[in-house]
């Protein structure tokens, strides 16, 4: 895959060439014990703004097995004055 693809089009591919559903499936980028952690969701951006390098691995993981950890993610920061920027 190009680092230019998008993470839509890698997931399209991936899914044709294996023949699955792709809408059922979300795509995964393993840590070093080779495990999926780090889900990739933003469909349009490309690979590489996904911190994707050349050379990592990708899996997709099947919806109906993520637990539930794996499907929110929730970031909280804290601001003395309640801005954005604070």
């Amino acid at each position: 895959m190009s680092a230019n693809a998008t993470v839509l089009e890698t997931r399209h591919a991936i899914s044709e060439e294996f023949k699955i559903d792709e809408t059922k499936y979300t795509l995964f980028k393993v840590d070093a014990l080779e495990e999926p952690t780090y889900p990739i969701r933003r469909l349009k951006q490309e690979l590489s703004k996904c911190g994707v390098a050349s050379g990592d691995l990708l899996v997709l993981k099947n919806d109906s097995d993520l637990s539930a950890d794996e499907k929110l993610t929730l970031h909280v920061h804290i601001s003395i004055s309640g801005q954005a920027s604070d």
